[in-house]
């Protein structure tokens, strides 16, 4: 039976007893992640790792580099599903080392570079007051600690509360985030990069409309890092 209890340690997916409770999850478990080679400017799938691929360079996306875990496939998937939706915040730290591991590896696969600033993507302030909680800023907070890197969660805001961006098509949803996010403070002092930390990447259009507000204050840098990349890639 699968663990839900917060002091339980046994693996999030299946429920087996871990030798180190903090992982999270059990060997078995984490070699069903879907883990594959990929473009790292657009995260599209390549038969082997590279900075860039042809699609970048026909239409690049706004950041410079893409981390994430896997496809939106099992088991992650359903671990998502119950972070965001079923108060199952709890999963924040195996989610959040999950994404260490994947930042960790695309500094050796992709010769990804630390950034000087950690950004959750923000949610509108009634549906996290709905939720009880960004999850975002959850992983942000965790990843903050263990890679020495400060983030803040007061600098950008969703100052309109858009519909659900889910079922959309592209269109739909670049037209629904249109002018849906503001810097509402300046950045610190010498930040030149900064990583969007968020849980799903779809079609990206949420993090391109970070990025726009991002780039007209002169950041060089901007990484977009997730748990999962869900779009059809070839």
């Amino acid at each position: 039976m699968k663990s839900t209890n917060l002091f339980d340690v046994g693996c999030v997916v299946c429920g087996r007893r871990l030798r180190i409770a903090q992982h999270g999850i059990c060997s078995c478990c984490y070699q069903q992640v879907i883990r594959q080679p990929y473009c790292g400017r657009c995260g599209a799938v390549l038969p082997e790792n590279r900075l860039q691929c042809g699609l970048c360079l026909l239409a690049p996306p706004k950041w410079q580099r893409i981390v994430f875990v896997s496809a939106f496939e099992e088991p992650i998937r359903s671990l998502i599903y119950r972070f965001k939706f079923n108060q199952d915040y709890w999963l924040d730290r195996s989610l959040a080392r999950w994404l260490l591991l994947a930042v960790r590896e695309a500094k050796r696969t992709h010769n990804l570079s630390l950034p000087d600033l950690l950004i959750p993507v923000p949610l509108h302030h009634q549906r996290q007051w709905r939720r009880g909680y960004n999850q975002a800023s959850l992983l942000a907070r965790y990843l903050s600690h263990w890679l020495n890197i400060p983030f803040r969660q007061d600098l950008i805001q969703r100052q309109r509360a858009t519909e659900s961006q889910r079922g959309k098509s592209a269109e739909q949803r670049q037209k629904n985030l249109a002018q849906a996010f503001k810097l509402v403070k300046p950045l610190p002092v010498g930040i030149k990069s900064i990583a969007l930390i968020d849980d799903v990447i779809t079609t990206g259009t949420t993090m391109e409309e970070i990025c726009h507000c991002l780039q007209q204050v002169g950041v060089q840098e901007i990484q977009v890092w997730a748990l999962c990349k869900t779009q059809k890639m070839s």
